[in-house]
């Protein structure tokens, strides 16, 4: 039996007609559960620079009427022979039974399922993305996106974006890729964590917010509604570093890309120039005799005095807007909500 028929089933409950998978033509549509939540199933073709393949794509219909995004799921493999599989029809099932008990699934979110029930991969990262190439995928949709478990271990540990910026590079496509290669190669994760920053300071997980620079602005956006399971944040921390591992801003055309030897480097989009350059991630520093903003591996480091730093904080406590100078380089920092 599948793994996803038992994920999240109610007990006690009198069970829907079982779904018909056999002799599947593509495309499909299927009834997930009457008059709430239907699967479509088609082929959708992947645009690269230089080259295209074919892929199939799962779309939820019926999500939004518990205020769950409607999410995408688009798998291929180096044959370009992927085959309809029914798990990925039971996750959605279990993802609106988990909307209509409230909880619900968005961007920065992330899943495990410890018996590689997806072609191999365990985990699911969920993203957004200004522009999907179909007319077929919906608005305003969650992307998913498979990763190993190293991998989810590194989005939770040093932030989404990092990692999605890393399959970015690896598939030459801008901010990231919107499908899943269940044949890629996996990142080197174990080599990259030992050798980052983050994995000697203390994190904060805010993929809703981001931090852009344009021109000598650097700006943190915050939305003025934060759910507590991102950000729960009561008192200020103590002096010690901080980072934020951010989303991306959608207006940004470009991101930073940690390479992990010290070597700055970006990913843009074919007509982009980078002059709204998004980071991964945001370190805060206190304890510094003048204010600094200088670029730190995937993102940006804004040190600062002792007195700015509480200014920071109580700020982002009380939803305030905040900004300081650089003192070395004519840069400025805001932070703003939305």
């Amino acid at each position: 039996m599948s793994f996803f028929k038992n994920l999240f089933r109610k007990k006690e409950q009198p069970q829907p007609e079982p779904l018909d998978f056999e002799n599947v033509k593509i495309p499909a549509s299927f009834v997930v559960i009457p008059n709430k939540l239907n699967v479509h199933v088609f082929q959708h073709t992947v645009h690269l620079r230089e080259r295209q393949f074919e892929a199939l794509a799962y779309v939820t219909e019926g999500m939004t009427h518990l205020k769950q995004q409607e999410m995408v799921l688009v798998i291929c493999n180096k044959e370009q022979t992927c085959t309809f599989q029914e798990d990925p029809i039971h996750l959605f099932k279990g993802f609106y039974s988990l909307a209509e008990k409230g909880q619900i699934i968005g961007k920065g979110s992330t899943s495990y399922f410890d018996n590689k029930p997806l072609s191999g991969w365990t985990g699911i990262l969920y993203t957004e993305m200004s522009h999907l190439p179909d007319q077929r995928f919906p608005a305003n949709c969650l992307t998913l996106i498979l990763v190993s478990t190293d991998e989810l271990q590194m989005a939770k540990q040093m932030g989404h974006t990092r990692v999605l910026s890393l399959l970015g590079v690896a598939n030459s496509f801008y901010p990231h890729p919107y499908w899943s290669d269940i044949d890629r190669n996996q990142l080197p994760v174990e080599q990259m964590m030992s050798k980052s920053l983050l994995s000697r300071m203390t994190t904060i997980n805010l993929p809703i917010g981001s931090v852009t620079r344009v021109n000598r602005m650097l700006t943190l956006t915050l939305p003025h509604e934060i759910p507590n399971n991102y950000f729960s944040l009561t008192t200020m921390p103590p002096l010690h570093p901080v980072a934020l591992l951010l989303g991306l801003n959608l207006e940004a055309n470009g991101c930073l890309v940690w390479t992990w030897d010290g070597q700055p480097s970006a990913i843009t989009p074919s007509d982009g120039d980078g002059s709204r350059m998004g980071g991964c991630i945001l370190i805060l520093f206190g304890q510094q005799p003048v204010s600094t903003i200088r670029l730190i591996e995937d993102g940006f480091g804004i040190g600062m005095t002792n007195e700015k730093w509480s200014e920071l904080w109580e700020s982002i406590l009380h939803k305030k807007e905040f900004s300081l100078e650089s003192t070395t380089d004519n840069m400025r920092f805001e932070l703003v909500w939305k």
